[in-house]
Protein backbone atom coordinates (compact mmCIF):
# COMPACT_ATOMS: atom_id res chain seq x y z
CA UNK A 1 0.00 0.00 0.00
CA UNK A 2 0.94 3.45 -0.89
CA UNK A 3 0.02 6.30 1.01
CA UNK A 4 -0.84 9.83 -1.02
CA UNK A 5 -1.28 13.01 -0.24
CA UNK A 6 -4.39 15.31 -2.34
CA UNK A 7 -3.41 18.12 -3.63
CA UNK A 8 -5.54 20.79 -6.23
CA UNK A 9 -4.78 22.08 -9.26
CA UNK A 10 -5.55 25.44 -8.08
CA UNK A 11 -5.84 26.36 -4.68
CA UNK A 12 -6.33 23.89 -1.59
CA UNK A 13 -3.15 22.17 0.16
CA UNK A 14 -1.15 23.13 -3.11
CA UNK A 15 -1.62 27.20 -2.29
CA UNK A 16 -0.51 26.52 1.19
CA UNK A 17 2.65 25.22 -0.32
CA UNK A 18 3.23 28.46 -2.06
CA UNK A 19 2.19 27.43 -5.48
CA UNK A 20 5.04 25.32 -6.25
CA UNK A 21 5.58 22.17 -6.99
CA UNK A 22 9.13 21.39 -6.23
CA UNK A 23 7.88 22.47 -2.27
CA UNK A 24 5.43 20.06 -2.57
CA UNK A 25 7.73 17.27 -3.35
CA UNK A 26 9.77 18.30 -0.61
CA UNK A 27 6.84 18.29 2.05
CA UNK A 28 5.71 14.67 0.43
CA UNK A 29 9.49 13.27 1.42
CA UNK A 30 9.52 14.52 4.23
CA UNK A 31 6.41 13.50 5.86
CA UNK A 32 6.95 10.01 4.22
CA UNK A 33 4.31 10.04 1.60
CA UNK A 34 4.63 7.48 -1.87
CA UNK A 35 3.29 10.35 -4.04
CA UNK A 36 0.00 12.64 -3.99
CA UNK A 37 -3.52 12.09 -5.80
CA UNK A 38 -3.78 15.14 -7.97
CA UNK A 39 -7.46 17.02 -8.10
CA UNK A 40 -8.60 18.62 -11.46
CA UNK A 41 -10.96 21.01 -9.19
CA UNK A 42 -10.98 23.67 -12.62
CA UNK A 43 -10.79 21.81 -15.57
CA UNK A 44 -11.07 24.96 -17.43
CA UNK A 45 -7.78 26.17 -16.33
CA UNK A 46 -5.90 22.88 -17.99
CA UNK A 47 -2.82 23.91 -20.00
CA UNK A 48 -2.45 27.59 -18.14
CA UNK A 49 -1.31 26.44 -14.72
CA UNK A 50 2.00 24.14 -13.70
CA UNK A 51 1.22 20.77 -13.34
CA UNK A 52 3.54 18.06 -10.82
CA UNK A 53 6.50 15.79 -12.37
CA UNK A 54 5.04 12.30 -13.40
CA UNK A 55 7.06 10.24 -10.90
CA UNK A 56 4.97 12.65 -8.13
CA UNK A 57 1.16 11.81 -9.65
CA UNK A 58 -0.39 8.33 -8.40
CA UNK A 59 -3.97 9.41 -9.14
CA UNK A 60 -5.82 11.69 -11.13
CA UNK A 61 -9.24 12.78 -9.54
CA UNK A 62 -12.09 14.52 -12.07
CA UNK A 63 -14.34 17.31 -10.99
CA UNK A 64 -17.61 17.12 -9.91
CA UNK A 65 -20.35 19.49 -11.43
CA UNK A 66 -23.48 20.21 -8.87
CA UNK A 67 -26.56 19.74 -10.99
CA UNK A 68 -24.93 17.87 -13.71
CA UNK A 69 -27.95 15.38 -14.47
CA UNK A 70 -29.41 18.59 -16.12
CA UNK A 71 -26.86 18.95 -18.69
CA UNK A 72 -26.64 15.17 -19.01
CA UNK A 73 -30.52 14.85 -19.95
CA UNK A 74 -30.98 18.18 -21.48
CA UNK A 75 -33.37 19.90 -19.07
CA UNK A 76 -32.03 22.75 -18.92
CA UNK A 77 -34.89 25.64 -17.85
CA UNK A 78 -34.42 24.42 -13.68
CA UNK A 79 -30.53 24.77 -14.49
CA UNK A 80 -30.52 28.15 -15.81
CA UNK A 81 -32.70 29.26 -13.74
CA UNK A 82 -30.82 28.28 -10.90
CA UNK A 83 -27.88 29.49 -12.11
CA UNK A 84 -29.59 33.04 -12.91
CA UNK A 85 -28.57 32.41 -16.78
CA UNK A 86 -27.68 30.46 -19.13
CA UNK A 87 -24.09 32.30 -19.43
CA UNK A 88 -23.87 31.08 -15.93
CA UNK A 89 -23.98 27.63 -17.01
CA UNK A 90 -21.89 27.72 -20.06
CA UNK A 91 -19.05 29.44 -17.54
CA UNK A 92 -20.00 26.92 -14.51
CA UNK A 93 -19.98 23.77 -17.04
CA UNK A 94 -18.16 25.06 -20.06
CA UNK A 95 -21.10 24.23 -22.21
CA UNK A 96 -24.75 23.18 -22.38
CA UNK A 97 -24.43 19.76 -24.16
CA UNK A 98 -23.37 16.36 -22.73
CA UNK A 99 -20.47 16.28 -25.22
CA UNK A 100 -19.20 19.50 -22.37
CA UNK A 101 -18.82 16.40 -19.58
CA UNK A 102 -17.77 14.01 -21.99
CA UNK A 103 -14.93 16.29 -23.64
CA UNK A 104 -13.73 17.26 -20.04
CA UNK A 105 -13.53 13.78 -18.70
CA UNK A 106 -11.23 12.82 -21.68
CA UNK A 107 -9.13 15.72 -21.12
CA UNK A 108 -8.30 15.00 -17.83
CA UNK A 109 -8.13 11.42 -18.79
CA UNK A 110 -5.33 12.38 -21.38
CA UNK A 111 -3.80 14.09 -18.43
CA UNK A 112 -3.62 10.59 -16.70
CA UNK A 113 -2.03 9.11 -19.08
CA UNK A 114 0.35 11.93 -19.58
CA UNK A 115 1.22 11.39 -16.00
CA UNK A 116 1.50 7.83 -16.07
CA UNK A 117 -0.85 7.85 -13.06
CA UNK A 118 -2.20 4.67 -11.88
CA UNK A 119 -5.82 5.03 -11.37
CA UNK A 120 -8.59 7.76 -11.67
CA UNK A 121 -11.64 8.82 -9.49
CA UNK A 122 -14.87 10.07 -10.62
CA UNK A 123 -17.60 10.60 -8.31
CA UNK A 124 -20.86 8.88 -8.57
CA UNK A 125 -23.40 10.89 -7.16
CA UNK A 126 -25.42 14.36 -7.94
CA UNK A 127 -26.95 17.01 -5.77
CA UNK A 128 -28.16 20.55 -6.68
CA UNK A 129 -27.12 23.73 -5.34
CA UNK A 130 -30.29 23.98 -3.26
CA UNK A 131 -30.30 20.79 -2.20
CA UNK A 132 -26.47 20.86 -0.86
CA UNK A 133 -28.28 22.76 1.70
CA UNK A 134 -31.69 21.45 2.21
CA UNK A 135 -30.67 17.95 1.97
CA UNK A 136 -34.40 17.23 -0.39
CA UNK A 137 -33.18 15.47 -3.01
CA UNK A 138 -35.20 14.36 -5.82
CA UNK A 139 -33.00 12.10 -7.74
CA UNK A 140 -32.95 8.23 -7.19
CA UNK A 141 -29.60 6.02 -6.52
CA UNK A 142 -30.04 4.00 -9.50
CA UNK A 143 -30.60 7.01 -12.01
CA UNK A 144 -27.62 9.36 -10.60
CA UNK A 145 -25.60 5.72 -11.24
CA UNK A 146 -27.23 4.58 -14.84
CA UNK A 147 -25.91 8.39 -15.98
CA UNK A 148 -23.02 8.23 -14.15
CA UNK A 149 -21.71 4.77 -15.82
CA UNK A 150 -23.07 6.34 -19.50
CA UNK A 151 -21.00 9.70 -18.90
CA UNK A 152 -17.60 7.39 -17.75
CA UNK A 153 -18.59 4.49 -20.95
CA UNK A 154 -19.10 8.00 -23.45
CA UNK A 155 -15.40 9.43 -22.03
CA UNK A 156 -13.27 6.21 -21.48
CA UNK A 157 -14.41 3.46 -23.41
CA UNK A 158 -11.47 2.55 -24.97
CA UNK A 159 -8.87 4.74 -23.59
CA UNK A 160 -8.80 3.51 -19.90
CA UNK A 161 -6.60 -0.22 -20.68
CA UNK A 162 -3.52 1.04 -18.13
CA UNK A 163 -5.63 3.04 -15.61
CA UNK A 164 -8.00 2.03 -12.98
CA UNK A 165 -10.97 4.09 -13.18
CA UNK A 166 -12.42 3.91 -9.51
CA UNK A 167 -15.78 5.59 -8.17
CA UNK A 168 -15.98 7.81 -4.86
CA UNK A 169 -19.00 7.29 -2.55
CA UNK A 170 -20.76 9.99 -1.48
CA UNK A 171 -23.85 10.78 0.94
CA UNK A 172 -25.94 12.40 -1.95
CA UNK A 173 -27.64 9.88 -4.17
CA UNK A 174 -25.94 7.83 -6.53
CA UNK A 175 -23.11 5.72 -4.53
CA UNK A 176 -23.64 5.59 -0.69
CA UNK A 177 -22.33 1.75 -0.57
CA UNK A 178 -25.08 1.13 1.24
CA UNK A 179 -26.26 -1.79 -0.74
CA UNK A 180 -23.80 -4.54 -1.64
CA UNK A 181 -26.14 -5.56 -4.93
CA UNK A 182 -26.45 -2.20 -6.13
CA UNK A 183 -22.98 -1.38 -6.10
CA UNK A 184 -22.11 -4.72 -7.85
CA UNK A 185 -24.29 -4.12 -10.79
CA UNK A 186 -23.39 -0.84 -11.19
CA UNK A 187 -19.42 -1.73 -11.47
CA UNK A 188 -21.27 -4.16 -14.25
CA UNK A 189 -22.24 -1.25 -15.93
CA UNK A 190 -19.14 0.45 -16.33
CA UNK A 191 -17.18 -0.61 -19.91
CA UNK A 192 -13.23 0.03 -18.93
CA UNK A 193 -12.37 -3.52 -17.56
CA UNK A 194 -10.07 -2.40 -14.49
CA UNK A 195 -12.89 -0.82 -12.49
CA UNK A 196 -13.49 -0.36 -8.85
CA UNK A 197 -14.13 1.45 -5.68
CA UNK A 198 -12.76 4.40 -3.82
CA UNK A 199 -14.29 4.62 -0.25
CA UNK A 200 -14.33 7.95 1.32
CA UNK A 201 -14.31 7.92 5.30
CA UNK A 202 -15.55 11.04 5.85
CA UNK A 203 -18.68 10.84 3.16
CA UNK A 204 -19.23 7.32 5.00
CA UNK A 205 -20.58 9.09 7.86
CA UNK A 206 -21.87 12.11 6.37
CA UNK A 207 -25.22 9.55 5.89
CA UNK A 208 -25.00 9.23 9.54
CA UNK A 209 -25.26 12.76 11.14
CA UNK A 210 -25.88 11.10 15.03
CA UNK A 211 -21.99 9.74 15.10
CA UNK A 212 -20.55 11.74 17.52
CA UNK A 213 -17.08 10.99 17.84
CA UNK A 214 -14.33 9.09 16.20
CA UNK A 215 -14.98 5.78 17.82
CA UNK A 216 -18.82 5.66 16.57
CA UNK A 217 -17.44 6.39 13.29
CA UNK A 218 -15.42 3.61 13.05
CA UNK A 219 -17.97 1.28 14.25
CA UNK A 220 -20.14 2.65 11.49
CA UNK A 221 -17.53 2.18 8.98
CA UNK A 222 -17.01 -1.24 9.79
CA UNK A 223 -20.51 -1.69 9.64
CA UNK A 224 -20.43 -0.59 5.98
CA UNK A 225 -17.85 -3.25 4.62
CA UNK A 226 -19.81 -5.53 6.70
CA UNK A 227 -22.88 -5.24 4.90
CA UNK A 228 -20.66 -5.03 0.92
CA UNK A 229 -19.45 -8.31 1.95
CA UNK A 230 -17.20 -9.02 -1.21
CA UNK A 231 -17.79 -6.30 -3.05
CA UNK A 232 -15.64 -4.46 -1.02
CA UNK A 233 -12.28 -6.82 -2.17
CA UNK A 234 -13.63 -3.97 -5.10
CA UNK A 235 -12.13 -1.50 -2.82
CA UNK A 236 -8.85 0.15 -4.55
CA UNK A 237 -8.28 3.38 -2.94
CA UNK A 238 -9.16 4.56 0.71
CA UNK A 239 -9.60 8.29 1.12
CA UNK A 240 -8.64 8.61 4.66
CA UNK A 241 -10.56 11.83 6.12
CA UNK A 242 -12.81 12.50 9.56
CA UNK A 243 -16.19 14.43 8.77
CA UNK A 244 -18.75 14.35 12.18
CA UNK A 245 -21.28 16.65 10.81
CA UNK A 246 -23.67 16.24 13.30
CA UNK A 247 -26.98 17.81 14.61
CA UNK A 248 -24.82 20.77 15.93
CA UNK A 249 -24.65 22.33 12.30
CA UNK A 250 -28.48 22.93 12.03
CA UNK A 251 -27.83 26.46 12.94
CA UNK A 252 -25.14 26.83 10.17
CA UNK A 253 -27.75 25.77 7.67
CA UNK A 254 -30.52 27.60 8.52
CA UNK A 255 -27.62 30.31 8.33
CA UNK A 256 -26.77 29.12 4.84
CA UNK A 257 -30.28 29.34 3.58
CA UNK A 258 -30.81 32.55 4.50
CA UNK A 259 -27.30 33.27 2.69
CA UNK A 260 -28.97 31.75 -0.33
CA UNK A 261 -31.63 33.85 -0.39
CA UNK A 262 -30.08 37.22 -0.56
CA UNK A 263 -27.57 35.71 -3.20
CA UNK A 264 -27.75 37.92 -6.60
CA UNK A 265 -25.32 36.36 -8.53
CA UNK A 266 -24.52 32.59 -9.53
CA UNK A 267 -20.87 33.21 -8.12
CA UNK A 268 -22.41 33.95 -4.91
CA UNK A 269 -24.89 31.26 -4.95
CA UNK A 270 -22.45 28.95 -5.74
CA UNK A 271 -19.78 29.52 -2.67
CA UNK A 272 -22.57 29.69 0.06
CA UNK A 273 -23.39 26.06 -1.22
CA UNK A 274 -19.62 25.19 -1.44
CA UNK A 275 -19.21 26.85 2.17
CA UNK A 276 -21.65 24.77 2.97
CA UNK A 277 -20.71 21.59 2.03
CA UNK A 278 -17.12 21.89 3.05
CA UNK A 279 -19.05 22.65 6.80
CA UNK A 280 -20.55 19.22 6.32
CA UNK A 281 -17.39 17.11 5.08
CA UNK A 282 -15.03 18.82 6.95
CA UNK A 283 -12.17 16.44 5.51
CA UNK A 284 -10.05 16.63 8.88
CA UNK A 285 -7.57 14.26 10.28
CA UNK A 286 -8.13 11.21 12.79
CA UNK A 287 -6.99 12.33 16.27
CA UNK A 288 -7.91 9.84 18.76
CA UNK A 289 -8.66 6.22 17.73
CA UNK A 290 -6.08 3.93 16.43
CA UNK A 291 -7.77 3.19 12.39
CA UNK A 292 -4.65 0.94 11.01
CA UNK A 293 -6.80 -2.34 11.97
CA UNK A 294 -9.77 -0.79 9.56
CA UNK A 295 -7.06 0.32 6.94
CA UNK A 296 -5.40 -3.12 6.83
CA UNK A 297 -9.23 -4.84 6.91
CA UNK A 298 -9.43 -3.03 3.19
CA UNK A 299 -6.23 -3.38 2.22
CA UNK A 300 -6.01 -0.79 -0.27
CA UNK A 301 -3.93 0.08 -3.25
CA UNK A 302 -3.19 3.14 -2.29
CA UNK A 303 -4.36 5.10 1.39
CA UNK A 304 -4.87 8.97 0.09
CA UNK A 305 -5.19 11.62 2.88
CA UNK A 306 -7.59 14.24 1.69
CA UNK A 307 -7.45 17.17 4.17
CA UNK A 308 -8.89 20.71 3.69
CA UNK A 309 -6.58 23.04 5.31
CA UNK A 310 -6.77 26.82 6.19
CA UNK A 311 -2.79 26.75 6.95
CA UNK A 312 0.58 25.02 6.38
CA UNK A 313 0.45 24.59 9.82
CA UNK A 314 -3.01 22.88 9.95
CA UNK A 315 -1.65 20.76 6.78
CA UNK A 316 1.29 19.68 9.19
CA UNK A 317 -0.83 19.00 12.31
CA UNK A 318 -3.60 16.97 9.95
CA UNK A 319 -0.47 14.82 8.65
CA UNK A 320 1.03 14.47 12.02
CA UNK A 321 -2.04 13.56 13.65
CA UNK A 322 -3.58 10.90 11.03
CA UNK A 323 -0.28 9.47 10.85
CA UNK A 324 0.25 8.36 14.47
CA UNK A 325 -3.85 6.90 14.65
CA UNK A 326 -2.09 5.19 11.44
CA UNK A 327 0.88 4.14 13.39
CA UNK A 328 3.60 5.86 11.31
CA UNK A 329 6.38 6.62 13.05
CA UNK A 330 6.54 10.44 12.78
CA UNK A 331 9.49 12.38 11.24
CA UNK A 332 11.74 14.27 13.66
Amino acid sequence: MEILLNFDIVGGNLELLGNDWGEVERFLERYSFDGLELMINQPQRLGQVSLPSKHMVKGVHFPFWMGWLAIWRGELDGLIQECGGEENVVQYFGGLTPETMISTYRRCAELAEQLEAKYMVIHADHVSIKGVLTSQFVEEDAGVLRATADLTNAALDGRADQIDVLFENSWWPGLRLNDASATKEFLELITPTKRGLVLDTGHLTNSNPGLKDEAEALVFIEGILDGLGDVAQDIRVVHLQKSLPGEAKLSLKLEALAELQQANTFEEKFEVARKYAHTIDEHRAFREQPIKHLIDRINPDYLTYEFIASSREELMDFVLSQHKCMGIELPR
